[in-house]
């Protein structure tokens, strides 16, 4: 079960992590589009960081 919880801890870091990086693009008049752009280009960094081992 600690697994389970070490999992959900960390989504919910990376969760808070997202949110602080939309509001600071945000704030750097960043658009939907550049949002949605650099949330992918994160998105595969972090599946390419989590894969097979």
């Amino acid at each position: 079960m600690s697994d389970d919880n070490a999992k959900l801890d960390r989504a919910e870091a990376l969760a808070v992590i997202i949110a602080q990086a939309v509001r600071a693009m945000r704030d750097l008049g960043a658009d939907n589009q550049q949002i949605i752009t650099a949330l992918q280009i994160a998105v595969d960094e972090i599946a390419k960081s989590e894969g097979p081992k």
